[in-house]
């Protein structure tokens, strides 16, 4: 009796990507060439150093992801991905960061950042938040903070589009739980304040 003879399953390694890292701690770009050698279908185009010179690199090799340190000398992470955004507007921009902090998040995707990410969780999180930032997607992060909502509802007259932002900054405190006690936003009030 013959038997069948399969073949292995084998995982495709996926797209060839590359990969700009910026950077002026020597030790940090050594952690993220390791944690990149888990994807070697993903390749490190160059480093830099300072935003500048993460500009000017972006700018001449187009790679398809720059991640960005938001505490750089000479150009920070934030004023780097607004310049990168406008000469290399196919590169998606991941912002890293020692700490977080939910108005420095919400700059950095105003400006064109895809993503936001804390380096104490790059070890686990960094593959997939350069993935999600490929595929364009928001999954990996949270939604918008609720102080950058708070803000555009403070400054915007249409009446109809004062409601939408309402309902999302309530959508947000609802998810974000501020302090576990936080009343809805007084949508009458505000629109009161429109008259």
């Amino acid at each position: 009796m013959a038997t069948a003879h399969t073949r292995p399953h084998t995982i495709s390694p996926g797209p060839a990507v590359s990969i700009l890292v910026a950077d002026d701690f020597s030790p940090w770009r050594a952690k993220v060439r390791d944690i990149l050698r888990a994807r070697p279908q993903w390749t490190i185009a160059c480093e830099a150093c300072d935003g500048q010179q993460a500009v000017q690199k972006a700018a001449a090799l187009r790679p398809d992801v720059v991640l960005l340190d938001l505490g750089m000398p000479g150009l920070n992470g934030i004023e780097a991905a607004k310049k990168i955004r406008e000469r290399s507007p196919e590169s998606r921009v991941v912002i890293l960061t020692q700490c977080s902090d939910p108005d420095i998040k919400d700059v950095s995707l105003q400006v064109g950042a895809e993503a936001y990410l804390v380096k104490t969780k790059a070890a686990s999180e960094l593959l997939p938040t350069i993935e999600a930032a490929l595929h364009r997607t928001r999954e990996l992060q949270s939604p918008r903070s609720w102080r950058l909502i708070a803000d555009e509802v403070t400054r915007e007259e249409d009446p109809a589009k004062l409601t939408e932002l309402v309902e999302e900054l309530n959508q947000a405190l609802t998810e974000q739980d501020i302090n576990g006690k936080q009343k809805p936003y007084d949508l009458p009030t505000r629109l009161g304040s429109l008259k």
